[in-house]
């Protein structure tokens, strides 16, 4: 069973923001419980939120997707907050339970090796997550054998379109996987909420 996350925007400084949290989620013994969407891959502005921050212009809006029982304890900590400070419940901007995430990617090489690589490298993504819409198509040309890497035909061609959906605690570190590989380009990702 995956664990629930929500998408928090604060309002604030990119610095004051990473340190509350950073403190807090050390504090608490909840390490490696939250990722900021800018750092992660994750699309994060909507035309409204990119109004309000260019409305707003000294502050600015951070998303961040965070397990819910490391935001259910800030969330009860800001509570207490009274008068002045860097971060108080008023910063909560919205706060979104996540029900998935999705990314689709683009492949294409001219190395046989590099197909098999790229077609492993997908067929072992994690049980939670799904690939969908991928069928590779591979081209070999005898004719083409030998040709030149920049030569207008080649002897091998394989490219590829997915998607790729699941769970956000999931779906990172494959995203990651995939951003890493030289001959897949990834978009960001999209939350579904």
């Amino acid at each position: 069973m995956s664990i629930q996350y929500f998408e928090i925007v604060f309002e604030g400084h990119l610095d004051a923001v990473a340190g509350f949290l950073e403190g807090f989620a050390l504090a608490s013994g909840e390490t490696n419980a939250y990722v900021f969407s800018d750092d992660s891959g994750i699309k994060a502005d909507t035309m409204s939120q990119a109004i309000l921050e260019w409305m707003s212009l000294k502050t600015k809006l951070q998303h961040v997707v965070i397990q819910e029982s490391l935001y259910k304890k800030i969330a009860s900590a800001l509570q207490t907050v009274k008068g002045e400070a860097l971060i108080t419940s008023k910063h909560i901007h919205s706060a979104k339970a996540i029900k998935s995430a999705s990314f689709s990617f683009t492949t294409k090489t001219y190395g046989k090796k590099y197909g098999e690589e790229i077609k492993t490298l997908i067929a072992n993504h994690p049980a939670s997550i799904t690939v969908s819409g991928f069928k590779p198509e591979e081209t070999v040309a005898s004719d083409a054998k030998g040709a030149e890497l920049y030569a207008p035909t080649h002897d091998y061609e394989f490219e590829g379109t997915g998607k790729v959906s699941g769970p956000i605690d999931d779906l990172l570190p494959f995203y990651k996987t995939l951003d890493e590989y030289p001959l897949i380009e990834v978009e960001k990702i999209s939350l579904s909420f």
